[in-house]
């Protein structure tokens, strides 16, 4: 959905992307090139990269800020033990992006510097907490990735707690928004639902 209105100024990668970047699996040139065309673009003026991932059942979001080179990683759940297998779990990432990205075919311009995001910093900002017991993790991550590319400051606080009504907005755009080809027929399928429990007047 936000690859859909993206200027390509900001990339939102997919979660296969990171299965890749992470090791889980062969590299398909087909996957690479598909994900390249729906979800990136040239490199030369791209300055955020969201990349959600999944690390011992926990979504978390790594924000690739190339501007104030820096790796952002936005957790909902803080955990001291997955500390440091989720920062390497990072690590690999910005090294197969590296990698990726120095194949000079990424750049529009020959002079481009290439990027070199293994350099990074690592930015742990404090921001809001799931409740342990909640799933929230992947509805932190999609809101973060929606809100981030409007601030510059990655510890504001005050649309970072997850509220149904945020839930169901997320669930909401996620069907009907222009993006999901089967808007219509979902639609069609609910009031037909909906139908079915309703009385037909006399």
């Amino acid at each position: 959905m936000l690859a859909f209105d993206s200027t390509r100024l900001q990339w939102y990668l997919p979660t296969t992307f990171v299965q890749i970047a992470t090791g889980r699996g062969p590299i398909p040139e087909a996957t690479i090139s598909a994900i390249r065309k729906d979800f990136m673009g040239y490199a030369d003026d791209v300055l955020k990269i969201y990349c959600p991932m999944w690390c011992d059942n926990h979504w978390f979001l790594v924000i690739v800020d190339l501007s104030q080179k820096q790796l952002v990683y936005l957790g909902s759940l803080r955990s001291p033990t997955a500390r440091s297998k989720r920062r390497r779990q990072i690590q690999k990432l910005a090294i197969f992006l590296d990698d990726l990205l120095d194949d000079c075919a990424w750049y529009a311009n020959a002079d481009t510097d290439k990027i070199e995001c293994n350099e990074f910093d690592i930015k742990e900002p404090e921001v809001a907490q799931q409740l342990p017991e909640s799933n929230d993790c992947g509805v932190f991550v999609a809101q973060w990735m929606i809100m981030y590319h409007l601030f510059y400051d990655y510890d504001i606080e005050a649309f970072q707690f997850v509220t149904d009504y945020r839930r169901m907005r997320l669930a909401i755009d996620m069907v009907l928004k222009y993006h999901n080809d089967n808007r219509m027929e979902t639609v069609e399928a609910a009031l037909n639902y909906w139908r079915s429990f309703t009385i037909a007047p006399w």
